[in-house]
């Protein structure tokens, strides 16, 4: 690498005016150096403030309205104690066609934050296919709907990017999901049998399959409203309600 001449037209010590513009330039330069240094070391340091994190209690965050939010925390819960404090918010008075939210949380960064669908269902010990699970997106939402009589009953609502795996995983679990979800809040409280088999039902234009008893009643059922929401609930009610409120969200947004 050749270094390129300097001109040396100017002989002699640079002005007054010179050494003083040049002098300014330097302490501009080592103020400014400081200051990132100083940046740096704070950012990088570990007596550096944490990264902030999203609060659990976040009203944006629902994917429909609730009229109400509880907090549920799993630090340090085997999945019967998730699902007993589940149940505890569930039977909680509740006013008349209202949702309540059930936010699962645990501590990060002295904060409580939500935890995420695939986490909840593993907290839970739901034993969802990976066909389903490897495209479920990180927020849903677990809740409680109190129909105009009062009769309360738990619902969850879950996101997927790949609607087609989803769709055939569902297929594919359904020989044991009623099993796997006896002991699961998803169920109606008077509902103490797996005994049933899954019918097909259209509910507001919506496919859904649905687990019966030998006795007609209806023990769970689930449908994708549309191509990334899956939905689960105890009755048609209770679906139709959130399909009502996915709809509003829908429109406000």
């Amino acid at each position: 690498m050749t270094i390129p001449e300097i001109s040396a037209e100017m002989e002699g010590p640079p002005s007054h005016n010179l050494r003083k513009s040049i002098l300014a330039l330097v302490s501009l330069a080592l103020i400014g150096g400081g200051i990132y240094g100083g940046y740096y070391f704070y950012k990088k340091s570990p007596v550096s403030a944490p990264a902030p994190v999203i609060a659990a209690p976040t009203r944006s965050q629902s994917l429909i309205r609730a009229e109400s939010q509880a907090v549920v925390s799993i630090d340090g819960l085997n999945s019967a104690a998730i699902t007993a404090g589940i149940k505890a918010e569930a039977e909680k008075p509740q006013a008349p066609n209202s949702v309540k939210e059930i936010i699962l949380a645990k501590a990060q960064g002295g904060s409580s934050v939500r935890v995420g669908a695939s986490d909840a269902l593993s907290a839970a010990s739901i034993p969802i296919p990976d066909l389903i699970a490897r495209t479920l997106l990180p927020i849903g939402m677990l809740g409680v709907y109190s129909d105009a009589s009062g009769s309360r009953s738990v619902f969850a609502i879950v996101q997927t990017d790949f609607f087609q795996n989803a769709f055939a995983g569902m297929l594919q679990w359904e020989a044991s999901m009623p099993y796997d979800l006896q002991n699961d809040v998803a169920w109606q409280p008077a509902t103490t049998t797996i005994r049933g088999q899954f019918t097909d039902h259209i509910v507001r234009n919506a496919d859904v399959r649905e687990f019966t008893t030998p006795d007609g009643g209806t023990a769970f059922l689930y449908s994708f409203v549309d191509n990334t929401k899956l939905v689960f609930a105890a009755n048609e009610r209770a679906l139709m309600e959130i399909q009502s409120r996915l709809e509003q969200q829908a429109f406000v947004r």
